[in-house]
């Protein structure tokens, strides 16, 4: 199965992922939120937030370290990959929960989990159709013991050697590290909130227009 025929949603996931960041973002800087949470839960939901997407940046580079230039041409099965069939897209998962939390509106988390799944679930069950046609019997027999999208720990196992693609870490790296400047701006954007200073913003523009 060639990866242009993997379907509608695995072909246009860049769009459609940017369209609905961009809806994610108008909600968030041109909304008030649904209802307002204990001050103690929204001291909690900025940090959790932060240290979930650098929890899932040094995870996305440590799958990247793992399978280096292998992706498609080896089945990988060890390292990180022997807990979990998916890791990136499960630290990439972490990584949008994160962003979710730092807006800390229960509302606007709730939003970037679905809008996450509803594009990346079923691109992992193109990604599975497309590894079980190349590999067969043995990706079948490793789909069996190691879980899709959620990493069992208890399952891991290491190579002796790791050979590294440094080029493509460098822009793993690159491309995860920019959801870290979400984690100054947020702290930005709420204090501005608090302070009134968009709710006036606000009420600006809507006079000028």
């Amino acid at each position: 199965m060639a990866r242009h025929q993997q379907g509608f949603v695995n072909k246009y996931r860049k769009p459609l992922f940017t369209t609905l960041m961009v809806i994610f973002g108008v909600l968030w800087f041109f909304t008030k939120p649904l209802w307002h949470i204990h001050a103690l839960v929204h001291e909690f939901m900025e940090p959790a937030g932060a240290l979930l997407i650098f929890a899932g940046v040094i995870g996305r580079i440590f799958s990247t370290i793992t399978i280096g230039g292998l992706k498609d041409k080896e089945l990988m099965m060890t390292e990180i990959y022997s807990t979990v069939r998916h890791p990136l897209y499960f630290f990439s998962f972490l990584m949008m929960v994160g962003i979710g939390f730092l807006t800390a509106r229960p509302e606007l988390l709730a939003y970037v989990m679905i809008a996450y799944l509803s594009i990346f679930l079923p691109m992992i069950r193109n990604e599975e159709k497309f590894l079980t046609a190349r590999f067969g019997e043995k990706y079948t027999d490793y789909a069996k013991a190691v879980p899709a999208f959620i990493p069992d720990f208890r399952l891991y196992t290491a190579r002796e050697r790791i050979e590294i693609n440094p080029k493509l870490v460098g822009r793993t790296f690159l491309d995860a590290s920019l959801v870290l400047i979400l984690i100054p701006l947020a702290e930005i954007i709420n204090i501005l909130k608090r302070m009134g200073v968009i709710d006036i913003i606000l009420k600006k523009l809507s006079i000028d227009l």
